[in-house]
């Protein structure tokens, strides 16, 4: 599996005054900066969250090697506790980990619930969608039957295109998840 690698972390709220002094609307799924995670993270200090691996990929070869298969993941993290900790979920499951390091955050998904159980979802990619075809190799590759990529990658159009076409080239069979609609009205054209 190909796609990004996000940690969620659920954070359960007192107040919604939390989403007003991030600037996140509730219930959205917006993306957000750097700067506004590092405000997330301080908010959450002292405070209780629930941490879980994310991206549906990674959650998918997660859920193959727990049911006996053989899988593996392909993603790009930072440098710190976050990629340690989905790292470890990934091996804990017994899926392979090819993970890319990459200095700096890890990508998060902060998942708000507040008081009346609505969701509001704060997206920092971090260094997820940066991996380049060439930190991919063929040998990585050649141990598996199938690629499957996640959609949302498709923003990386030289990574999806080049991956697939060596996969290809190397036998192996190609899985596109096609993410949501949003991601097929953008990108129809290249699809």
């Amino acid at each position: 599996g190909l796609g990004n690698a996000l940690v969620d972390v659920l954070s359960q709220l007192e107040s919604d005054d939390t989403l007003q002094l991030i600037g996140i609307q509730k219930g959205a799924m917006d993306m957000i900066t750097e700067e506004q995670m590092g405000l997330i993270r301080k908010h959450q200090e002292g405070k209780q969250t629930t941490v879980t691996p994310g991206g549906a990929n990674c959650n998918t070869m997660r859920a193959i090697a727990l049911l006996g298969g053989t899988s593996g993941f392909i993603g790009k993290v930072g440098d710190d506790e976050l990629a340690r900790f989905y790292e470890q979920e990934i091996c804990a499951s017994g899926a392979a980990s090819w993970l890319i390091r990459s200095h700096g955050p890890s990508g998060s998904c902060t998942v708000f619930i507040s008081p009346d159980g609505e969701r509001t979802m704060g997206t920092f990619l971090g260094p997820a969608p940066t991996i380049r075809p060439e930190e991919i190799t063929d040998e990585l590759l050649r141990a598996y039957h199938i690629l499957y990529i996640e959609g949302y990658l498709i923003v990386n159009e030289p990574l999806v295109r080049e991956t697939m076409a060596r996969a290809k080239r190397l036998g192996l069979r190609v899985a596109l998840d096609l993410a949501n609609y949003n991601i097929v009205n953008a990108f129809k054209p290249l699809l």
